[in-house]
């Protein structure tokens, strides 16, 4: 059992840091170095709000990060050009943050960027083992998702 726990271990944490590599070269080489993969995640967040924008708030809750953070990582990305302020059609004294067009292009460009990923991910692999791998990704993830709801 000891060697399923440290096989089990490197794999997960070779498949962690191997995505997180593959990710942080592409937005390096589409931003000019000028985005993080945690920035891009957080643009990816905020171009769900589409034109209507989302609030600092629901930026937190979504990434699971405290507001303070958010606010810093914001100014930061509206100064490299990637998020403005938007306009609350309901509440004029809420602030909402939208994608630029810098912003979207970077967003659509991460979107196809996992799109290509999968796909070459499922080129690899039968019918019957892309049924299987993803039976037991869901039920891995389910199993964290779980230990995490547990430990809030």
């Amino acid at each position: 059992m000891e060697d399923f726990q440290e096989t089990m271990n490197t794999i997960l944490v070779e498949v962690y840091y191997n995505i997180l590599r593959l990710e942080e070269r592409a937005l390096q080489k589409a931003s000019n170095n000028q985005i993080s993969v945690s920035e891009m995640h957080m643009l990816e967040c905020i171009g769900q709000g589409g034109a209507q924008g989302v609030t600092n708030r629901s930026i937190a809750q979504a990434m699971h990060i405290t507001p303070p953070s958010v606010t810093a990582a914001i100014k930061k990305l509206v100064r490299k050009g990637y998020v403005q302020k938007c306009d609350s059609d309901e509440d004029g004294r809420q602030v909402r943050r939208s994608l630029t067009s810098e912003g979207k292009r970077m967003d659509a460009y991460h979107r196809l960027y996992h799109h290509e990923m999968v796909s070459r991910v499922e080129e690899e692999f039968s019918q019957e083992e892309q049924a299987l791998l993803l039976r037991m990704i869901a039920r891995l993830n389910q199993f964290f998702q779980e230990y995490t709801d547990d430990n809030k």
